[in-house]
Order: structure tokens, then C-alpha cells, then sequence
């Protein structure tokens, strides 16, 4: 079978099967830290529908207007859901890019792309902890009644640390190839 004429020379390169294999890990991490905090999130929105209600408005019966509040925001979790699914991992490169072109011109962009995805590969690792913290915060704060803030710092914290062992190793690598694609002059070389 012949190939479309029509057909965009990026749609066939785009195929699973000729993306490097370290874009395939990382896109597997992303898809599943992307299910793990989809669970999570899940969870936060029916406790806050469910046990919300009664701490907020006193009565545990729900009306129509709360069931289809509930199902809009079911349908939203939904569609953010596919949307880092398909998009997460495509608007990341694109943003790198866009960073590489302005910030580090001199750069191998195929090094700098490699630099994104060596630090997006532990992705589903960070997320079982970040699942778990955003867990404990769910049962915390409608379960057993703790302070909104007391809560919220003892499980943020350790959630932006979390965060940042994602993103901090990336800023680090860019810089490193940033900072060796920058001409030095012979008085920084002595």
C-alpha cells in the first residue's frame, strides 16, 4: 500500500514506534501519574460533594441542582483527564522548545529535549506519594475535621518537595547545557 501524497511528512515520524524509547517511558510515566492523580483528584471532588455538603450547608440530602453539579464536574474531571493524556506531555516539548529558542540557541535541541524527558521519567514514582499525600489530605480535612491550614501545610510541603524533585533536576540539566554552550573568553578559561 502506497503512502497518501497528501499526507504530512511529520505524520508518519509521529508514530509510536519511531519516537525515541525514552520519550515512550516518559510518556508511559506521565500517562500513569496522570491516572494516579485523576484517582485522587476523583476522590477530593465526591468528598467535597458528599461530606462538603453536610459541613457546609447542614443538610446530607442532595437536590437536582447538586446531582447535575456533580455530574458537570464528574464530565470536567473527565475531559482534564484526557486532555493530560493526549496534550501533557506534547505542550511540555512545545514549551521546551520555545525555552530552548529563546534562552539556549547555541544548545543541541536533541540534548535539550533529552534533558526534559530524563526528568519527567520519574513522573509515576512522584505521583504514588503525591496520591497518597493528596489522600491523607482528603481524610484529614472532611473526615476527621482538621484545620484547613494545619492540614494544608503538613501535607503541602512535603507535596511541593515532590513537585520539585521533578522540575528542579530539569532547571539543573538546562543550565548545565546552557552553561556549556556559552562561549568563555580566554580570561574565564585561566
Amino acid at each position: 500500500m502506497s503512502t497518501n501524497p497528501y499526507q504530512s511528512p511529520q505524520a508518519e515520524s509521529a508514530s509510536l514506534e519511531t519516537q525515541p524509547p525514552l520519550r515512550r517511558e516518559v510518556l508511559k510515566s506521565v500517562r500513569v501519574a496522570t491516572i494516579l492523580l485523576t484517582l485522587a483528584g476523583v476522590f477530593n471532588f465526591y468528598c467535597f460533594c458528599v461530606h462538603g455538603r453536610t459541613l457546609y450547608i447542614g443538610t446530607p440530602t442532595p437536590s437536582m441542582v447538586d446531582l447535575t453539579e456533580f455530574a458537570a464536574g464528574c464530565v470536567g474531571i473527565g475531559l482534564i483527564a484526557v486532555v493530560c493524556w493526549f496534550a501533557f506531555l506534547p505542550v511540555l516539548e512545545f514549551l521546551s522548545r520555545m525555552i530552548h529558542s529563546i534562552v539556549a540557541r547555541n544548545t543541541d535541541p536533541k540534548q535539550w529535549d533529552e534533558a526534559l524527558y530524563a526528568s519527567l521519567k520519574p513522573a509515576a514514582l512522584l505521583a504514588i506519594p503525591g496520591m497518597m499525600l493528596w489522600i491523607i489530605w482528603v481524610i484529614g480535612f472532611y473526615f476527621l475535621g482538621a484545620n484547613f491550614f494545619v492540614i494544608s501545610y503538613a501535607v503541602g510541603i512535603p507535596s511541593h518537595i515532590l513537585a520539585a524533585c521533578l522540575y528542579v533536576p530539569l532547571l539543573f540539566r538546562w543550565y548545565k547545557l546552557w552553561r556549556s554552550s556559552v562561549p568563555h573568553t580566554d580570561s574565564e578559561t585561566s
